[in-house]
């Protein structure tokens, strides 16, 4: 082969690399978009959680009292 055919055979070999490359990137970041999408729109149930569920009414940082229910 002559200099000139290997270097343009060598510049044609890095473009197919760098579009390979790129293309498999795209494909993990779109693998990655859709799964942290998918996370983001699934309902989570109450009943998943341990513990109480504490309701404040009124002010924002809201009170923590306990009253006997014959009140």
């Amino acid at each position: 082969m002559t200099d000139a055919r290997l270097a343009w055979v060598r510049a044609e070999d890095r473009k197919r690399r760098f579009l390979a490359l790129g293309i498999v990137a795209a494909a993990y970041a779109l693998l990655f978009l859709a799964f942290g999408i998918a996370a983001l729109l699934q309902r989570e149930e109450l009943g998943s959680f341990s513990g109480p569920v504490v309701v404040r009414l009124g002010k924002p940082e809201g009170e923590d009292l306990r009253r006997s229910p014959d009140e």
